[in-house]
């Protein structure tokens, strides 16, 4: 909790519908449901490229991805740097480590016959259920009934004005159209929730508190009063068979049906992330190709300092004298850091290089076009190969090509 505002930081804002949801006709929203289900593929799609991104590709590039746009090296170095060949080196055509066998160098495992334990990936059943709920939370009331008392674990509307010595303070007072809180959350000060309880929807009264002595310069250790207002209580709908044909039919026709697919959406999101971790985990870089990890490091420093000049370009130099001041980082500690993040993307890369070999897989010009095209560079993959080269390209392909085919044929085992 920050320790410096009351109400703006520990506001959990819960999106309001907009005019045109409200309505909306069932038949629209059931396409609404369909959009949103479509938008939740690309997402997780693109969830998972950001880890691979995160490991194995500098900042610049992560942004980049994201903006679905390519940051232009050569304009940031007025065209004094062949990016592409700088960045594709060492690369043949297909993403390879050119002139070895990767299989020199490291040592991996048996990736043909691919076993995971059903446990190791099972779907935990609060997991299950915390989805499912913040489907129903969409489609809950806010209901006014006077007659309901609050209890530990309701989510409530509230309007609150604290004072401190009686006067008014900053960030404590709720905004229009009130405050939500789940009472128990321990969101507020201590004593703040565990006030409200027992109280009753339309309800008006006081209550007293102490702030912690660590809260604030201004605050820590005082006593404050609030008037709190329940506005009401939110309720959300129960998962039926109806509910799903209504609001969920894009994934399931029944309630059963509906966990089901929850159940294995998490499953393999499972599956995925146990793939990853092995590859990082189970696997080992001997050593490297001459030259190879040279290369690596200047790579990543060059990057790095791209993206330090590419926010002094913009945003001034704020103070920020060397590459190593805005990292916040000695210019020992900066040499480190370029060298730990060298490693961890190249042996990161020459594993799943490995793995990608020994499965036989391969890639087409095509087919790396489709997958950065799959990922929202649609008019920019010429500038991307313009940039980064077609090597490059490819090596980040691979190593969602091995990551998918491996999720795709594990043997999960009972």
């Amino acid at each position: 909790m920050n320790k410096m505002s009351f109400l703006p930081i520990l506001c959990y804002n819960i999106k309001a519908n907009t005019a045109l949801e409200v309505f909306m006709k069932k038949e629209n929203k059931a396409l609404a449901k369909k959009a949103k289900a479509e938008a939740q593929k690309k997402a997780a799609r693109k969830d998972r490229l950001k880890t691979i991104l995160l490991i194995g590709i500098p900042a610049l590039i992560v942004i980049a991805v994201f903006l679905t746009t390519v940051i232009d090296f050569k304009a940031l170095f007025n065209g004094t740097l062949n990016t592409s060949k700088f960045f594709s080196k060492y690369l043949t055509e297909e993403g390879y480590i050119e002139n070895v066998d990767i299989n020199d160098y490291v040592t991996i495992g048996d990736y043909t016959n691919f076993t995971i334990a059903h446990a190791d990936i099972a779907a935990d059943e609060d997991e299950i259920q915390e989805r499912i709920q913040k489907e129903l939370d969409e489609e809950r009331e806010m209901l006014k009934v006077k007659a309901i008392t609050v209890a530990e674990g309701d989510t409530i509307n509230i309007d609150f004005d604290g004072t401190v010595d009686g006067v008014p303070f900053e960030g404590g007072s709720s905004n229009d159209g009130g405050y939500e809180l789940t009472l128990g959350s321990g969101k507020m000060i201590p004593g703040f929730e565990e006030a409200i309880v027992g109280h009753n929807v339309g309800e008006t009264f006081m209550i007293d508190v102490t702030f912690p002595e660590d809260y604030s310069e201004e605050l820590g250790g005082k006593a404050a009063v609030f008037e709190i207002k329940i506005n009401g209580i939110y309720q959300a709908p129960e998962l039926t068979d109806e509910f799903v044909q209504e609001h969920l039919n894009a994934y399931a026709d029944t309630a059963e049906e509906y966990r089901a697919y929850v159940r294995e959406t998490i499953e393999k999101e499972n599956i995925i992330a146990y793939v990853k971790n092995d590859i990082t985990e189970s696997n080992t870089v001997n050593s490297y190709p001459a030259g190879y990890f040279e290369h690596l490091e200047k790579l990543t420093n060059f990057v790095l300092e791209s993206e330090f000049d590419y926010y002094v370009q913009y945003y001034g130099d704020n103070g920020y004298d060397e590459v190593h001041d805005y990292y916040n980082m000695t210019e020992e500690e900066y040499a480190e850091y370029v060298s730990e993040k060298a490693k961890l993307d190249g042996d990161y890369y020459m594993i799943v290089e490995a793995i990608y070999r020994q499965l036989g897989l391969s890639l087409t010009a095509t087919e790396v076009t489709n997958f950065w095209q799959s990922q929202g560079i649609l008019d920019g993959y010429e500038a991307l190969i313009d940039v980064y080269g077609v090597p490059y390209a490819t090596r980040m392909a691979m190593a969602e090509t091995v990551i998918d085919y491996l999720a795709e044929n594990a043997v999960i085992a009972e």
